[in-house]
């Protein structure tokens, strides 16, 4: 019956205090502020002392009355929070908890029949007028006190206060027949004991380890916070800059809340804003705050500086399925039901990223979302679970369950799931209409997926095998063009049946066929299922004819007659393929009308040949190569370019350009660099000498201009454009600046003081599981399960930290990172491994920070950071204080945490 009592009390607590759940809101108001006065705002908060360490137990309730204007430090700015606090602080707390403070005047004078400080006088005042206290209680427990106020205040006096601070006087009222639950119940006084049953049944204080309340023990400043945010919820009285209500959504900049009529208010969140849960007092992260759970906000000038979890119940109704149809915000789902949906409704990706309604695409998977607290019938938030793939590509089947083909994708060495579309095409390695049951696992497939569902797919290589590989000399094709004959390695005669749809290669030729081949051509052959199904020709390479004379062309025969630089002579075939490049533009020569007019006799032009063919074509513009010598005296410069050719021009006055530094001229030049020089309009003499180089950066920072400042390999620092350079990611796709984050990789390729080329270099991270120092070799598995292998050269650098060591260094278990760059260089950095003892993660700042009091250490987050235990995979707020870890560090940065 006790119990049944105590419960029934405690629910119409907390409905009383739940009747007001924030300040009024306006429909779709943001409570936005300027941004000067914002600025002016931030700069007055005060969120910390410097005596309240980031590991201090009350960090968060401190940090929280901070921040509503309830608590003040000293005159040096420190909180004290071990100190004992007073009674009259204590009033002072309580008069602002209950925002009285703002009607007061300090200047007044006071005929109090208590004893207190000048400080406290107008906030005890307050106190006996509002009810806090009452004159006849205090005076009878003050009767042996000369000052009142600054008597030290005990823990059953702070749950009398606590009780009336936040209007739950009834609740106390209600219980005063039941005595609290504690071993050391003699000790309490009996005007207390209604306000600790209280306070206990609200979850504000509780006892200690030994079941003792200790009613007459002092409070310190540090409890006395925690007492009062704890009682805050059960509140009817909030601080002016305590916001309650239900989340809508979260981003990285803003939080949206709804009340129970459907209201919204929106708040930006700024870097250093602080998340609590409800379960305990370390801070967990943004993303924590989920749909519809209850939460308070501290929030001043429109932004939110503080944030907990009230409650973490999901008070929502989800339907998921497939979108076939929207129109005026309705929806119809594979279920053929028709949904409505809010006009405030928020449309958002499976990273919570913000869309919209007509971004939508017919086929995808979704989530609906309706909150069962304002009764609304239309839906008010649409996630986006999965987009229809639509996609072209190459990989290795890992697994088939009925219609489901696992494959681990080619290009991302990740497995994705489909399923074969009913009406699927599947094709052997000859284009030969099979079966489902000739896809094997181990086989590798070319696949088209339309809708998410495999429409197309082609085993190219079975498990078993392409059979073989073989290799001979051209000499012709059979008449149907279906068979092909060539000489073996023996000298000896071949043939092979081609495959309907077989693959030539050849170097340099844009889109080869069999019609390309040249008897003599050296080809490797490779065979599946007795048919020939690819073909690449070994050995015709492409090379460069620079600075060449145009003499002739015979549009007849298609053929180009010119004089090479040293005065040989040569005539070369034209093709419909061949590319023309002018003025930055490049066209093949059948769609190139200007040819005629452009080259004409005499001209520099400079070639790309096959052979006797022609694959590209250029007027002579400039030359790339190594200086060889610069003569002041006669005004001369010798370049050799990469194909071995030497020119000298004369030099007018050129331009110097020299990656990261101003005002350069001939004089900063030197025999051996590589430039690239311009050459003038009648390609006798250079304009414009540009330093070429590469090198590969770590990002630190790019902002909106797309500026870059990285360092090098070296630990040099610079900035740099990207305005005018091509950016590409490692997989060769196009990038924007936009891409490119802190700690990301670039190799970037300058021509003078321009970048003309940034490659973002994506590093793979992971645990060594091989190490074959004698050749070369390093495989590695990444946290996605993901295995690489990677071959070093003798060119390529290994490091501990600044110090290079060799590959024979590095165990299996070590973790590594490892740069690929585009050139074939590799860059590994073994990770410094640490055991740690895990005492707090500061969101605010993204750092850990390990040991313990009196000892601790932080390191910076980064950004893929991969938390774990064993397999399991966590977040970085799964840690708990005092938790043995290991910790791995790359760059000063924890790459990796096991617990």
């Amino acid at each position: 019956m006790k119990k049944n009592k105590t419960a029934m009390l405690l629910a119409g607590a907390l409905i009383a205090s739940s009747i007001s759940l924030s300040p009024a809101y306006a429909d779709q108001t943001s409570g936005e502020t300027s941004s000067s006065a914002q600025e002016s705002i931030a700069a007055a908060l005060k969120m910390n002392f410097p005596d309240v360490v980031n590991t201090h137990w009350a960090l968060r309730h401190i940090t929280k009355l901070t921040l509503e204007g309830i608590v003040e430090g000293d005159e040096n700015g420190n909180y004290r929070p071990e100190a004992s606090i007073s009674q009259q602080d204590v009033i002072i707390m309580a008069v602002r908890t209950l925002g009285l403070d703002s009607s007061m005047d300090s200047k007044a004078a006071y005929n109090l029949p208590l004893k207190v400080d000048a400080y406290a006088q107008a906030y005890v005042a307050a106190a006996i007028e509002h009810k806090l206290i009452s004159v006849e209680e205090e005076t009878d427990k003050a009767s042996a006190s000369k000052n009142w106020g600054s008597k030290t205040a005990s823990r059953e006096w702070v749950a009398k206060l606590t009780i009336r601070a936040i209007g739950q006087q009834e609740t106390a009222d209600n219980l005063a027949t039941e005595s609290p639950a504690y071993s050391d119940l003699k000790s309490i006084s009996d005007w207390a004991k209604p306000y600790i049953s209280a306070a206990t049944v609200l979850g504000i204080v509780d006892g200690f380890e030994d079941n003792t309340f200790r009613p007459k023990g002092e409070v310190t400043r540090a409890q006395m916070a925690t007492f009062l945010s704890r009682a805050e919820q059960h509140s009817k009285n909030l601080s002016p800059r305590v916001v309650r209500g239900y989340v809508n959504h979260i981003s990285s900049d803003k939080i949206s809340l709804f009340d129970e009529k459907g209201r919204t208010s929106t708040y930006k969140i700024k870097p250093e804003t602080v998340f609590y849960g409800n379960k305990n007092d370390q801070a967990i992260e943004p993303a924590a705050l989920a749909y519809t759970y209850q939460v308070s906000l501290v929030q001043q000038g429109g932004t939110a500086y503080y944030a907990e979890i009230l409650k973490d119940e999901d008070r929502s109704e989800k339907v998921t399925g497939t979108l076939l149809h929207i129109k005026d915000r309705k929806m119809t789902m594979d279920n053929f039901e028709v949904y409505e949906i809010g006009s405030s409704a928020l449309v958002l990706d499976a990273a919570g990223a913000e869309s919209s309604l007509s971004s939508l695409v017919i086929g995808s998977k979704l989530e609906l979302r309706r909150n069962s607290i304002t009764g609304g019938k239309e839906y008010g938030q649409v996630v986006v679970k999965e987009i229809p793939v639509n996609k072209t590509s190459t990989g290795t089947v890992q697994t088939i369950s009925g219609d489901s083909v696992a494959i681990v994708d080619a290009q991302t060495g990740k497995a994705e799931t489909y399923t074969l579309s009913k009406s699927s095409t599947i094709v052997d390695a000859d284009n030969r209409l099979v079966e489902k049951s000739a896809i094997r696992v181990g086989d590798s497939i070319s696949y088209t997926v339309e809708a998410s569902q495999i429409t197309q797919l082609r085993i190219v290589k079975t498990q078993t095998g392409v059979s073989k590989t073989v290799q001979g000399k051209f000499s012709s094709l059979s008449s149907d063009k279906t068979g092909i004959f060539y000489r073996d390695e023996k000298d000896g005669y071949g043939a092979g049946n081609l495959a309907p749809n077989v693959q030539v290669i050849i170097d340099g030729v844009v889109s080869p066929s069999l019609y390309d081949l040249e008897e003599g051509d050296q080809l490797s052959m490779d065979i599946a299922n007795d048919q020939i199904v690819k073909i690449t020709v070994t050995n015709r390479s492409i090379s460069s004819v620079l600075f060449a004379t145009f003499i002739r062309f015979d549009s007849k025969y298609n053929r180009l007659d010119i004089q090479q630089a040293d005065g040989t002579q040569n005539a070369y075939t034209i093709s419909d393929n061949t590319i023309i490049t002018f003025a930055g533009n490049s066209l093949p020569f059948k769609n190139y009308p200007g040819f005629g007019s452009l080259f004409t006799e005499g001209k520099k032009i400079d070639l790309k040949v096959s052979k006797n063919k022609v694959t590209a074509i250029q007027l002579s513009l400039d030359v790339s190569g190594v200086i060889t010598q610069i003569n002041t005296v006669t005004n001369e410069m010798s370049i050799r370019a990469s194909n071995g050719q030497s020119f000298t021009f004369k030099m007018y006055s050129p331009q110097v350009e020299i990656p990261n530094k101003s005002g350069a001229t001939i004089a900063d030049l030197k025999i051996g660099d590589q430039v690239t020089a311009a050459i003038d309009y009648n390609q006798t003499g250079v304009t414009k000498v540009s330093v070429d180089s590469a090198s590969l950066m770590r990002v630190q920072y790019v902002n909106s201009s797309q500026q870059v400042t990285a360092v090098n390999e070296q630990g040099s620092g610079s900035t740099f454009s990207l305005t005018n350079a091509k950016i590409v990611k490692s997989d060769g796709s196009a990038a924007v600046a936009a891409d490119i984050q802190a700690d990301d990789y670039l190799f970037v390729s300058f021509k003078g003081g321009v970048v003309i080329k940034a490659e973002i270099v994506s590093p793979a991270r992971g645990q060594v599981t091989n190490v074959d120092p004698v050749n070369g070799n390093l495989t590695i598995q990444e946290p996605t399960g993901r295995i690489q292998m990677f071959t070093l050269g003798t060119d390529d650098v290994v490091k501990n930290g600044s110090s290079v060591i060799s590959l024979n260094a590095i165990k299996a278990g070590d973790r590594v990172q490892v740069v690929s760059q585009s050139n074939g260089k590799v860059s590994v950095q073994l990770a410094t491994a640490m055991t740690k003892t895990f005492s707090s993660y500061e969101y605010n700042v993204n750092q850990m920070e390990f040991g313990t009091e009196g000892s601790t250490e932080r390191y910076n987050i980064h950004r893929s950071a991969y938390y774990h235990k064993g397999s399991e995979t966590l977040s970085a707020s799964s840690f708990n204080k005092g938790d043995s870890v290991k910790v791995y560090v790359v760059e000063n940065k924890i790459v990796e945490m096991e617990k």
